[in-house]
């Protein structure tokens, strides 16, 4: 794992402007997948946890030293634990898990908790998120400021960046399987 902060990953994601969400069934079209985001200046990705294939998958891209690589769909700490020790810099959560997000924090991984509700927000601040995979600015300006906000919280005009997913960004055993690159 980097030195480099959680903090700095996430600013180094939202750099690019958006992050492909993909699916790999099979490890074997990681490298592949990671090349041709390098090769089209998007050196990032977020390597969803549905699939057996996800760990090793992340093992492969992060190997290579030139992607960004995060693990998404993470729902428990086993998983958080496999994602960042195959190289996983960052994690997303569909919902907000106080272990998914305390084990990242112990492991020093960037981590991006679904939140939907200013319950959320709130937990979520509370276990020292700054920023979040939904969209929380419906519920953001009216939420109270929370004790050590004032010494990490980031600033509101911080944009996350745009995750994209979808069945046509890696082809699968559905769309038929082929070269990614």
């Amino acid at each position: 794992m980097s030195n480099e902060t959680p903090s700095v990953v996430l600013d180094r994601a939202a750099e690019f402007g958006l992050v492909p969400v993909v699916v790999l069934d099979d490890v074997s079209q990681a490298d592949g997948l990671a090349g041709a985001l390098v090769a089209g200046g998007l050196p990032v990705a977020e390597v969803t946890f549905r699939t057996a294939a996800a760990e090793d998958s992340i093992r492969v891209m992060a190997a290579r030293g030139d992607v960004l690589v995060g693990a998404g769909t993470v729902l428990t700490v086993d998983q958080v634990n496999r994602a960042v020790g195959a190289g996983a810099r960052f994690v997303v959560s569909p919902g907000m898990s106080r272990a998914v997000v305390e084990r990242c924090g112990e492991l020093g991984a960037a981590v991006l908790p679904g939140v939907v509700t200013a319950t959320e927000v709130m937990a979520a601040r509370r276990n020292g998120r700054v920023r979040f995979r939904g969209d929380d600015r419906p519920c953001r300006d009216h939420l109270p400021e929370l004790p050590g906000d004032r010494d990490h919280a980031a600033p509101r005009s911080l944009r996350n960046p745009q995750r994209l997913g979808g069945a046509g960004l890696v082809p699968g055993p559905r769309a038929g399987a082929r070269d990614p690159a």
